[in-house]
């Protein structure tokens, strides 16, 4: 069971470990949140072993960031394998820490969102600022582990023109780049589809893909880079499952659409400048968009 903060630090940056042990303290106090570092080993054990169980049992990893982070043999071949692959396969959240000036981009570590702002290093900022720093680290770090609020199940069907759409499965890929655009990782997915039959006469159809219910945090850390208040506060959404076209709209199923009976405003069944039914036409204008949902 994945259930505690796994943090990765090279030893040459212990005094940076024991800053954000000290900011932590509140909370691990309280046992709000359980925390892992290898000065949990006791003599006598077997570290390996040790540190073999804590990656098994990690919910967050935090990584701390620094030259000497990424010059580390064991880090690159122990410990961030694991916790790369269980980002990837199993939903563990990686939060990262940039210590101080590193190549961190030539890495992997550059596909996951730092945990604050990287115009500059936590070794580069003031004292003052370093704790404020650690301490919205704290707080997501708090909010990283714990557990998805219960929300009641919807049972409410989506409502489609194709009143019993017959869902088929299909797969993709899902491909992280780095800041340069170059490939860093790729893994399969799959989800589910059905395909409705906007116009029977012309065979004009729309694919239509399954999007689950589930809850995402809205907004961004009020230490991001380039941030606007209109961005915060963060907050949980829930929404409810609903299906979105597979595809932006064309020309030829947009004209069947404004033809359907009026929900919200008319629409212009003509309002691209180039009369090309392949060309996709995109939905910019949200009550549009309301309009064009299949019923």
């Amino acid at each position: 069971m994945r259930d505690q903060i796994f943090i990765s630090y090279s030893h040459q940056d212990k005094d940076w470990l024991v800053r954000l042990q000290r900011m932590l303290k509140p909370l691990t106090r309280k046992q709000t949140i359980s925390v892992w570092d290898d000065t949990k080993i006791n003599v006598g054990s077997k570290w390996r072993e040790e540190i073999k169980r804590a990656l098994a049992s990690a919910k967050v990893a935090v990584l701390m960031v620094s030259d000497n982070f990424l010059a580390s043999e064991f880090i690159d071949k122990h410990e961030l394998p694991p916790l790369l692959a269980a980002a990837e396969t199993e939903g563990l959240k990686i939060i990262w820490i940039y210590l101080s000036y590193c190549l961190y981009e030539e890495t992997e570590i550059e596909a996951y969102q730092a945990a604050h702002n990287l115009s500059r290093p936590l070794d580069d900022l003031t004292t003052s600022q370093q704790n404020k720093v650690l301490q919205d680290i704290c707080q997501a770090i708090k909010q990283a582990s714990l557990p998805p609020p219960i929300t009641k199940v919807d049972t409410t069907p989506i409502v489609t023109k194709n009143e019993q759409p017959t869902l088929s499965t299909f797969e993709f890929s899902v491909v992280s780049v780095n800041a340069q655009g170059r490939e860093i990782s790729r893994r399969r997915q799959s989800a589910q589809q059905f395909t409705e039959n906007l116009d029977n006469d012309y065979g004009v159809e729309l694919e239509m893909v399954a999007i689950p219910r589930g809850i995402f945090t809205m907004g961004s850390p009020d230490s991001e880079a380039g941030r606007s208040n209109s961005e915060g506060p963060q907050h949980l959404v829930k929404i409810a499952p609903f299906f979105m076209g597979k595809y932006p709209v064309t020309q030829e199923q947009w004209l069947v659409v404004a033809e359907f009976p009026q929900v919200n405003r008319s629409l212009n069944p003509n309002p691209s400048y180039k009369e090309v039914s392949c060309i996709p036409r995109l939905l910019s204008v949200g009550c549009s968009v309301k309009a064009f949902k299949p019923r």
